[in-house]
């Protein structure tokens, strides 16, 4: 299996306008970095990410990361939100990846 970057959009609202054009910047820059290596990018909304963790789009932080856990194998560990929510991301991006290779996608 191939190594690929997995996106999920920021939280734009809660972010000042400095900081928001900051982390434009930064991210056009990275997918620029990625398109001339040519490593493709999957890009996942917060709902599919939850949906494929958790078994649903509607999912709250506390059941993503519980499922993100028992995924894991990572019991009583406790995780940072920003942690979890990496971790969630990752996950979904290689069961999206899977299902792509089995022609599901």
């Amino acid at each position: 299996m191939g190594t690929f970057p997995a996106l999920s959009p920021a939280p734009w609202s809660r972010l000042g306008r400095i900081a928001r054009r900051t982390l434009v910047s930064l991210l056009g820059a990275l997918l620029v970095a990625i398109a001339r290596v040519g490593i493709p990018l999957l890009e996942l909304t917060p709902a599919s990410v939850k949906s494929s963790v958790a078994g649903h789009g509607g999912a709250d932080k506390q059941q993503v990361a519980r499922m993100v856990k028992l995924q894991l194998g990572l019991g009583a560990i406790a995780l940072p939100s920003d942690a979890s929510d990496a971790l969630a991301l990752a996950l979904a991006a290689g069961q999206s990846a899977a299902a792509q290779r089995l022609g599901m996608r």
